[in-house]
C-alpha cells in the first residue's frame, strides 16, 4: 500500500512533466555532472532504492527536487517500480513520459516489459512510436518484428525488417536483422531461401558468438557447416598478412585443400593474387579455374563473384557484368552482392536503364544484403552521370527523409547526399537553394572531403562562405537534451548511443559534438565526428591529430620538389601511420609506402640520383622519393589532386585509364564512379587530412585547400628522362 500511494502521487505529478520539460532551460556542459552529484536529495533517493526502500524512494520522487527535471524523476520512478516488481505501474509510468526528451527510451522500456508479459499488442503500440532519431529505434524495430512474428504475422514482420535493412546498420545489428529475417522467411514457408540467408549471416557474422548462433540455426535446418564453408569464412575475413599466408599455402600445398573442395586452392590463390600481390591477370586465371572445378555450390558462387571483381580491376567491365548477372538466377548468399556490383558495372558501361533495374532488384528482392543506403546512392549517381538531374534530385530527397532530420552538422551518408542535392539543384538552375545546401556542408566541416568540395564549388559560383549570412551552429541543440539527461543519470552507453544517432541524423551542433567526443567513443567514431575549423583554443587541442614528425625531412623534400607539405603529411599518415618500418603485403615499404621498382624509377629519372633508391627504407630517402612521385603525378594530371591520389594509390596506369574513361564527368562525380572502392576512400581521407594540415600549418599562406571542379582534357609528362642539371 505504501508504494501504491507513492505511485498515485507520482502519476499526478507526471501530468506536469511535459510542461516542466518545455520550460527547462537547456544548459549543456562539456562534462555535465551526474544528477546524484549535483543533488544530495536525489542521491538519497537512489540510495534508498538501492537498499530496497522502494516506497520511500517513490514518495520522495513524487515531490519536487531542486535541479532534477520532472521527466528525470518520472524515468527513475519507473525504474524503481520495475525493480519492485510492479510491472504494470512501471509501464504506465514509462508511457506517461510521452512528449518529453526521454519519451523514446521510456517507450522502449515499456515495450520491452510488455513483450515479457506477453502483451504483444501493447508492445507494438509502444515500440511503434519510437522515432528514427532515437538511439533505441533499431532495437525497437527488431523487437517490433519479433512481436509481430509471435502474433503469427510473419508478412508484417517481414515489412518491418526489410524497412530496417534500408538503413545503414553496424555489424552486430545487421547480423541480428538477418537472423530475424531467417525466422520470418521460415515462417513464410520459404525454407530454401531461409537456408541461404542463414548461411549469409553465418559467413559474415561479426564475432564467434554470432557465428555459433547462426551455425546452430543452420544445424536445426539440417544444413550443417562443412569444412569447405569454414575455409570460405576464413578466406572472407582474412586481410593482409593472413591472406598472404593463405595464398602461399594454397600454392605450395594444394592437395589438402583439394580434398575439401577442388576449387578451394584456386579460389584462395586467385583472391590472394587480386588483393595482395596485385597480379590481376593471374587472379582472373585462378578464379576462372576455381569456378570450373568447384563442387560445393556456394564455393562456386563465391568464386564467380570474386572473378567478377577481379575482372573489374582488369578494366573488363563487359565480362564482369555478365559474370555478376549469371549469379542472379536464384537466391544464393551472394545474389545481393552480385546485383549491386553488376549495377555499378552497368553504369560504367553506359547502360543506365539496366543499372537502375538491377539496383531496384537488389533493393526489393535482396534486402538481406543490407545495401539500402548504397542502393539509393547508386540510383542517384546513375541518374547524375547520365544528366538526369531532376530524377537524381527526387531520389536524393527521398533518401534524405531517412537520413537528415535537422539543420545542424552533417555526417556519413547525409553529408554526401546533401552535397549532391546541391549539385542537382545547381544543374536545374536553382542556384540559391544550391548555395544554401553548399553553405551547410562547407561550414559544417571545412576539412571534410565534401566540405572541401562544397567550398570549392561555392568559390566557382563566386560565393564566399559568409555571403549568405549563414553560420555554423555553435549553441547547444534541444535535440540532445534527452541524451544529456541519460548521461547525468549514469547511463553513459545509452547517452553515447543517442548522441551518435542524432549526429547521423543531422541534429547535433558543434557544442553537442564536442560533448560526444569527450564520452569515450570508438576511434572510428572519433575520426568521423571530428570537425575541423573550430576556434583557435580547440585547434590547439587538435594538433595531436595532425602530427608532423620528420619535419626536417619533409621540409627538404618540399624545397626540392615543390610539393605541398600538407599533402605529404596527409599521404604519410594514411599510408603508414608515420611508421618508418611499415611494410605492406604487396611489398611497399616505409613512411610513403613505396615499391622498390617505383622508388628506383623515380630516384633515377625524377631526382637523377639512382643511389637514393638503395636507401629507400630510410625516412629521408623515402619521403624525398615519395614527394618526387607526387610531383611527377601532379605534372601528369595537371595538379588535379583526386587523379594524383588515384595514381599514387592505384598506379599511374590506373589514373590514366580513369582519366580516359571518365574525364567527361565533373571531379565530384569522377571520384564516386571509380571502380576501386579502396581508392575512392583513400582519396577522400587524404584530401580531408590535407585540408586540416593546410589550415593548421599553412606557413606559406596558400589559403584553404580547394579542388578543381573539372577534369583536365589532356595529360602532361610523367617520369620522362631529362638532361642532367648543369
Amino acid at each position: 500500500m505504501h508504494s501504491a500511494r507513492a505511485y498515485q502521487k507520482l502519476t499526478i505529478s507526471l501530468r506536469l512533466v511535459a510542461f516542466l520539460a518545455a520550460a527547462l532551460p537547456v544548459s549543456i556542459h562539456a562534462q555535465p555532472k551526474l544528477f546524484s552529484e549535483s543533488s544530495p536529495a536525489f542521491s538519497d533517493v537512489l540510495q534508498k532504492a538501492q537498499n530496497g526502500e522502494f516506497g520511500e524512494a517513490l514518495e520522495d520522487l513524487a515531490k519536487e527536487i531542486a535541479d532534477i527535471p520532472g521527466p528525470v524523476r518520472g524515468f527513475v520512478a519507473a525504474g524503481i517500480l520495475e525493480d519492485a516488481g510492479q510491472t504494470k505501474e512501471a509501464i504506465d509510468t514509462y508511457l506517461a513520459l510521452a512528449d518529453t526528451p526521454l519519451a523514446d527510451i521510456a517507450h522502449f522500456k515499456a515495450g520491452s516489459l510488455m513483450l515479457k508479459n506477453g502483451d504483444t499488442s501493447g508492445a507494438r503500440a509502444a515500440l511503434g512510436t519510437i522515432s528514427m532519431t532515437s538511439g533505441s529505434f533499431v532495437s525497437a524495430r527488431l523487437l517490433l518484428a519479433k512481436a509481430l512474428l509471435a502474433e503469427g504475422r510473419p508478412a508484417a514482420a517481414e515489412v518491418v525488417i526489410n524497412d530496417l535493412l534500408e538503413d545503414e546498420l553496424p555489424g552486430k545489428v545487421l547480423f541480428s536483422a538477418r537472423m530475424l529475417r531467417v525466422d520470418v522467411t521460415k515462417a513464410l514457408g520459404n525454407l530454401e531461401r531461409a537456408h541461404s540467408e542463414a548461411f549469409l549471416a553465418w559467413l559474415y557474422a561479426p564475432n564467434r558468438s554470432c557465428q555459433d548462433k547462426a551455425g546452430a540455426t543452420l544445424q536445426e535446418m539440417d544444413a550443417p557447416i562443412l569444412p569447405a564453408h569454414l575455409k570460405l569464412r576464413e578466406l572472407i575475413h582474412a586481410k593482409g598478412k593472413a591472406l598472404k599466408t593463405m595464398g602461399n599455402a594454397a600454392r605450395k600445398r594444394p592437395k589438402a585443400l583439394k580434398k575439401i573442395d577442388p576449387g578451394l586452392p584456386h579460389l584462395i590463390s586467385g583472391i590472394a593474387h587480386r588483393a595482395v600481390r596485385k597480379t590481376r591477370a593471374k587472379a582472373v586465371e585462378d578464379l576462372e579455374l576455381a569456378v570450373s572445378v568447384a563442387v560445393d555450390p556456394w564455393i562456386k558462387d563465391y568464386a564467380a563473384f570474386s572473378l567478377g571483381r577481379a575482372l573489374v580491376l582488369t578494366n573488363d567491365d563487359p565480362k564482369a557484368f555478365d559474370v555478376f548477372v549469371e549469379l542472379l538466377g536464384g537466391h544464393g548468399p551472394f545474389a545481393a552482392d552480385a546485383a549491386f556490383e553488376a549495377s555499378k558495372a552497368a553504369t560504367r558501361l553506359k547502360k543506365p536503364d539496366e543499372a537502375e533495374a538491377l539496383l531496384t532488384t537488389c533493393l526489393k528482392e535482396h534486402p538481406e544484403g543490407g545495401y539500402g543506403p548504397e542502393i539509393r546512392w547508386e540510383l542517384a549517381l546513375n541518374a547524375m552521370v547520365y544528366g538526369e538531374f531532376q530524377k537524381a534530385l527526387d531520389i536524393i530527397e527521398s533518401a534524405l527523409t531517412r537520413l537528415d532530420f535537422g539543420d545542424c552538422l552533417l555526417f556519413g551518408q547525409a553529408e554526401r547526399f546533401r552535397y549532391f542535392r546541391a549539385v542537382a539543384l545547381e544543374r536545374l538552375g536553382r542556384s540559391f537553394e544550391a548555395k544554401e545546401e553548399l553553405m551547410r556542408v562547407a561550414s559544417g566541416d571545412p576539412w571534410s572531403y565534401y566540405g572541401v568540395l562544397a567550398a570549392s564549388k561555392l568559390q566557382g559560383m563566386d560565393t564566399q562562405l559568409d555571403d549568405l549570412g549563414l553560420k555554423r551552429q555553435t549553441d547547444e541543440s534541444n535535440a540532445s537534451l534527452g541524451a544529456i539527461w541519460m548521461g547525468r543519470l549514469g547511463m553513459t552507453a545509452k547517452a553515447r548511443e543517442q548522441l551518435i544517432t542524432l549526429a547521423y541524423r543531422g541534429m547535433l551542433s558543434t557544442a553537442d559534438i564536442q560533448l560526444l567526443l569527450s564520452m569515450g567513443i570508438s576511434s572510428r567514431h572519433h575520426r568521423e565526428f571530428f570537425r575541423g575549423g573550430l576556434d583557435s583554443d580547440v585547434n590547439l587541442q587538435l594538433t595531436d591529430r595532425f602530427k608532423r614528425p620528420f619535419l626536417n625531412e619533409v621540409q627538404a623534400a618540399c624545397e626540392q620538389t615543390g610539393v605541398d607539405p600538407a599533402l605529404i603529411y596527409a599521404v604519410m599518415q594514411v599510408e603508414s601511420g608515420f611508421n618508418p618500418r611499415a611494410r605492406s603485403s604487396a611489398g611497399a615499404i616505409g613512411l610513403m609506402q613505396l615499391l622498390r621498382t617505383t622508388a628506383r624509377n623515380v630516384a633515377t629519372i625524377s631526382l637523377q640520383d639512382p643511389k637514393l633508391a638503395r636507401t629507400v627504407g630510410r625516412p629521408s630517402s623515402n619521403i624525398m622519393i615519395g614527394a618526387a612521385l607526387l610531383q611527377e603525378l601532379e605534372s601528369l594530371f595537371h595538379g588535379h589532386l583526386p587523379l594524383v591520389l588515384v595514381g599514387y594509390h592505384a598506379g599511374s596506369g590506373s589514373g590514366k585509364r580513369f582519366h580516359r574513361n571518365f574525364r567527361h564527368l565533373s571531379t565530384d562525380l569522377l571520384v564516386e564512379v571509380l571502380p576501386f572502392r579502396q581508392t575512392t576512400r583513400y582519396i577522400k581521407r587524404v584530401i580531408s587530412l590535407t585540408a586540416g594540415y593546410r589550415a593548421l600549418f599553412d606557413a606559406d599562406n596558400q589559403g584553404p585547400l580547394r579542388l578543381p571542379l573539372c577534369v583536365p582534357n589532356d595529360l602532361g609528362p610523367f617520369l620522362e628522362k631529362r638532361p642532367p642539371e648543369v
